[in-house]
């Protein structure tokens, strides 16, 4: 599909939705995580690698639990986990998962929904404060170790500018702009919410409406400021 090679097998469905075809990749949650853990981390160091396996696991078992009557588990973009096929797995990948086979993480008893990310901008944050929900075993975190952030390696930590136009954010959300400013903060510097023409919006609806036009990159983390720049 796409040039990419599969484990298990396709299944072709018409979606009455959307109109167009879906193809599910049905195979086991193993064989899904041979992929998963080199496409979310490629990584040489083996623990690291097996605690994204583990963490992976126990994302795929919550979805299938919540979307026990959808057509399908888990998607295979980043709004889930990224899956790219046999053609991203690595011998270390599939060592790793063999290694941790079964494992997940569980809170109360169940499999949690373990969100992660590649870069937490040196501070983790509450689920509440990105989501409605509030989960007791998201907490915010301090990301140092022997004072040294951990984060900073990464590419995604640096300064960052995205540019959308008026016009654009007038076609996203289907109305003239007249303002956009940042609402509300929590007390690391993540935006909250959003004042769009006076109303207040969520951040995450906010990005996922940005998201779905201009790309999931589009805003890299929660923490930025909004500057309007003559065209």
């Amino acid at each position: 599909v796409n040039k990419k090679a599969l484990r298990g097998h396709l299944e072709i469905r018409f979606d009455d939705k959307y109109k167009e075809l879906m193809l599910i990749n049905r195979l086991p949650v193993e064989y899904y995580l041979y992929s998963v853990v080199n496409s979310e981390m490629p990584s040489r160091n083996i623990t690291a690698l097996q605690t994204q396996a583990v963490l992976s696991r126990s994302w795929a078992y919550y979805r299938i639990r919540q979307r026990r009557n959808e057509v399908y588990d888990v998607s295979v973009f980043t709004i889930d986990q990224s899956y790219k096929g046999k053609s991203w797995e690595r011998k270390s990948s599939r060592k790793a998962v063999n290694t941790t086979e079964a494992e997940v993480v569980k809170f109360q008893g169940e499999v949690v929904l373990p969100y992660y990310s590649s870069t937490c901008g040196g501070h983790t944050a509450n689920s509440e404060d990105v989501w409605n929900d509030v989960l007791p075993y998201i907490r915010s975190v301090e990301c140092r170790l022997s004072n040294t952030d951990l984060c900073a390696k990464s590419p995604h930590y640096a300064e960052w500018t995205n540019s959308v136009s008026k016009k654009e954010l007038a076609d996203i959300f289907d109305m003239r702009i007249y303002s956009l400013v940042i609402h509300e903060t929590n007390q690391y510097g993540r935006v909250k919410s959003i004042l769009l023409n006076g109303q207040i919006m969520g951040f995450e609806d906010f990005k996922r409406k940005i998201a779905k036009v201009k790309g999931w990159f589009i805003l890299k983390s929660a923490v930025f400021t909004i500057e309007e720049k003559a065209n």
